[in-house]
């Protein structure tokens, strides 16, 4: 998927001053549209990017992009196995219901 310089930096946890020092220094790829705003592949921001920490972020614990995606796609898996389960109980309680309506 192809995101802006500040979805970019959000995804790496850097500022956008600082991704853009790195694709100016060649560090990280990036393409630039025709009225020269960057845009940037998230499966090429999948970088062990420990080193380019800000300084203000000390808390930070390194992770990278497809990780992180991987666990929201759990949780919205989890979350719709949920829904499901939810959903067919509803059914099973309506469907006897009735049946004992059209039993009785």
């Amino acid at each position: 998927m192809i995101v802006s310089i500040s979805k970019a930096a959000k995804i790496l946890g850097i500022s956008q001053t600082k991704l853009r020092h790195l694709t100016d220094a060649g560090q990280v790829k990036c393409y630039k549209t025709p009225w020269g705003h960057r845009r940037f592949d998230t499966d090429e921001l999948v970088i062990d990017h420990s080193d380019l920490v800000d300084s203000k972020a000390s808390t930070y614990k390194p992770s990278t992009y497809k990780a992180t995606t991987l666990e929201r796609i759990a949780t919205a898996l989890e979350t719709l196995v949920n829904i499901y389960k939810e959903n067919h109980d509803r059914q099973k309680i309506y469907i006897q219901s009735n049946d004992n309506k059209h039993d009785g």
